[in-house]
């Protein structure tokens, strides 16, 4: 699932749209249809017309991102930062992409600089930490988890990853809070339940641990 919003808030019924929001609203339905190179052919269409817009370079590389090639997304995301670099969501596309290419360090370099414009953004927040995590930079990681969390403190992704990051320091009694928050909102999340299991068993609680496998 992408991240962002497909189409404008204006499009009600009855709402005179622009031409970018007509190629907005079209090339959507065709995302929805899962037919993503029509969908990438009508943007570049918009393109011919106008270079200098940043919304069809930012859907065709969320488009290419979506259907597994962050290098050619890559090409697209650059081009919103040239135009908007004040932006902050340009640089978290484009971090996004470098992650998915396996350039962890320069996702990372891209993601503070979108918290750079705005630090309270905590997707891309996640995505640092997630990036950290990836690094095995433990004490990184963790620090951006629980800054989302004071934003956001039922931030699922947060959490789960919190749990995991004290699972792998041995921490079990943490881990155990953390796994059981997540289960708490997503209560089909089957990693965190068993998980929340496997820390049970490692402080000898074979009851809780066997409540927990069952959910898995």
């Amino acid at each position: 699932m992408l991240d962002e919003k497909w189409f404008p808030d204006s499009l009600a019924k009855g709402t005179q749209i622009t031409e970018e929001e007509l190629f907005d609203l079209t090339a959507t339905e065709q995302v929805d249809k899962k037919e993503f190179l029509q969908a990438i052919d009508l943007w570049l269409q918009f393109l011919d017309k106008d270079l200098e817009k940043a919304l069809p370079w930012t859907m065709i590389g969320m488009i290419y991102l979506h259907i597994g090639n962050p290098f050619k997304a890559e090409k697209f995301l650059k081009k919103p930062t040239e135009q908007e670099p004040r932006n902050p969501t340009h640089w978290d596309h484009l971090g996004f992409a470098y992650f998915n290419q396996g350039r962890v360090q320069k996702a990372i370099d891209h993601y503070k600089k979108a918290l750079g414009l705005d630090y309270k953004r905590k997707e891309t927040l996640n995505r640092l930490s997630y990036s950290y995590y990836a690094l095995d930079k433990l004490e990184e990681a963790k620090k951006g988890f629980y800054e989302v969390l004071e934003f956001d403190g039922k931030n699922a992704f947060a959490l789960y990853h919190l749990g995991l990051i004290y699972q792998s320091l041995e921490v079990y009694p943490k881990a155990i809070l953390f796994y059981s928050e997540t289960v708490a909102l997503e209560p089909d999340h089957k990693e965190a339940w068993k998980n929340l299991g496997d820390c049970y068993e490692k402080t000898k609680n074979p009851q809780k641990a066997a409540e927990c496998y069952g959910k898995v």
